[in-house]
């Protein structure tokens, strides 16, 4: 028995299946039966090894049935794995998956309906007219599991959310209660190997389960970064100093001293009021800043200064050119009216005075 599980973030919809339909070809429902060799039943897929025959002369049979229709894929933050299909299988094991074909999904909130949607590039969007939002399915993690284990899997979703939920609605009421219940969940998720993040460690007491809120039930302290590196660095001085051997290894504990300190950020120390617990996380520290030298920065600002006075120049002489050339055009101009004024100016003719001598 093999199942197919499915985790993915889904944004704004919900219910995500297979569109398995009569006029769409049956991609996930198969209904078509065939014949196993030997009276031994019918099967979805049926299918003989080639190379058994040609190498062993055996003739080797497989078969595998759908026990079920595709489930739905239901929207849950955090995302959750499911089971989709469930298959049964002889003599073969599936090892991959690839969501071929159309598929189904559901506005949240709004109930649109939403088809066609392809899922072989791992990720889709589309946009929700009713909600007025963007809608998507990433992170899409298809795994064929054999079946126990993927009931495993989910049943220990379901038992961790179930605790995680009750400790949370006992909180206020019986806080002894609620704390048992977070250690019961600590203590599956240790022996099941889940990593614990720090999200997780700033929310619950490891060592009682208390449920850690700030000024109620836990304290909370934030140390800067001068002070944090001023305590390292006190702590790192004062072991260095008791340590009799000062060769090498000294020296390579001192480096290695000073390369986490230049790392160091800011540090989140969280005491639980329940059980004294102390709960530090280290933050990463913050991208560093180019600084720029006040000698640089005077040449920047002389530099700056003077490409402004030369542009300011330039802009002065070009300014001048275009006034003089100007001018020259508006004198040209003039004089050639004036030629034109002469050359249309119509003769006096011959007087007496022409034939006079001189």
């Amino acid at each position: 028995m093999l199942a197919l599980v499915l985790t993915a973030e889904l944004s704004g919809v919900t219910n995500l299946r297979p569109n398995d339909t009569e006029a769409n070809p049956f991609w996930y429902t198969f209904k078509d039966m065939n014949e196993m060799s030997g009276s031994r039943g019918e099967a979805n897929f049926v299918w003989k090894c080639k190379n058994c025959k040609a190498r062993y002369n055996l003739s080797r049979e497989s078969s595998a049935n759908i026990k079920a229709a595709p489930a739905a894929y239901e929207q849950n933050d955090p995302p959750k794995k499911q089971k989709i299909v469930e298959f049964d299988c002889r003599g073969l094991e599936f090892v991959e998956f690839q969501p071929d074909g159309e598929w189904l999904a559901e506005g949240t909130d709004s109930g649109t309906k939403f088809t066609a949607i392809d899922l072989t590039e791992g990720e889709w969007f589309d946009y929700d007219e009713k909600a007025g939002e963007e809608v998507g399915i990433t992170n899409l993690k298809w795994e064929i599991h054999p079946y126990h284990c993927a009931m495993a899997t989910l049943g220990l979703q379901a038992r961790l959310s179930y605790l995680t939920d009750a400790a949370h609605m006992l909180a206020a009421s019986a806080p002894e209660v609620s704390a048992h219940l977070m250690s019961r969940r600590n203590l599956l998720t240790s022996n099941n190997g889940i990593p614990i993040s720090d999200v997780e460690k700033e929310h619950v007491c490891m060592a009682c389960g208390n449920i850690l809120i700030p000024g109620c039930s836990a304290i909370l302290k934030i140390e800067s970064d001068k002070a944090l590196r001023r305590r390292v660095q006190q702590k790192s001085n004062q072991r260095f100093s008791n340590q009799s051997d000062a060769g090498g290894a000294t020296q390579k504990k001192e480096g290695i001293a000073q390369e986490k300190l230049e790392r160091m950020g800011i540090s989140k120390t969280i005491s639980c009021d329940r059980c004294g617990r102390v709960t530090e996380i280290q933050l990463p520290p913050p991208p560093s800043v180019a600084r720029v030298k006040a000698a640089q920065r005077s040449k920047l600002a002389t530099s700056d200064l003077k490409s402004k006075a030369s542009e300011a120049s330039s802009v002065k002489t070009s300014a001048n050119a275009i006034s003089k050339k100007r001018a020259k055009n508006r004198k040209a101009g003039l004089q050639a009216l004036l030629a034109d004024s002469k050359a249309s100016k119509p003769s006096a003719g011959l007087s007496l005075a022409s034939f006079m001598k001189k």
